[in-house]
């Protein structure tokens, strides 16, 4: 299915950038005029040896050029400078974690609003890390 794999539902017009079998019912229903079942959806995109898989995420900002330059100039000059000075190369990252219940819908009588009871502080920390290419670890929340 050339219209589906590698392919974003919103070059179709569609308003969701992830396909779901109803948008490829429907992107089926534009193309053939045919209405098929989810079901039939399904067994199609199997068939094609397609599976529903978590994309992974990418910055649309991402240069591939400068990606290119650090590997091929940047880090090796680092890297001969840290062997020079016996020096030992990490790489940081940090993240931040909130403890914030989750807020959506439940089913409830009509007029009857449900009461979901949760913490009214909000818990949050941050941590950071640093590995090297021989494995080496360093953790600290900050």
């Amino acid at each position: 299915m050339r219209w589906v794999n590698g392919k974003n539902p919103m070059q179709y017009g569609f308003d969701f950038g992830l396909w779901t079998r109803n948008l490829v019912r429907e992107l089926v229903r534009q193309k053939f005029g045919v209405t098929l079942s989810l079901a039939s959806i399904g067994a199609m995109l199997a068939r094609l040896n397609l599976t529903p898989q978590k994309p992974l995420q990418r910055a649309y900002q991402r240069d591939p050029e400068a990606i290119e330059r650090w590997q091929r100039d940047t880090y090796p000059s680092i890297a001969r400078q840290a062997r020079e000075q016996k020096a030992d190369i990490f790489f940081w990252d940090e993240s931040g974690f909130r403890a914030d219940s989750v807020h959506g819908r439940t089913w409830a009588p009509r007029g009857e609003t449900p009461v979901v009871e949760r913490p009214g502080e909000r818990q949050s920390m941050s941590a950071a890390s640093a590995v090297n290419s021989k494995g080496a670890f360093l953790v600290c929340n900050v």
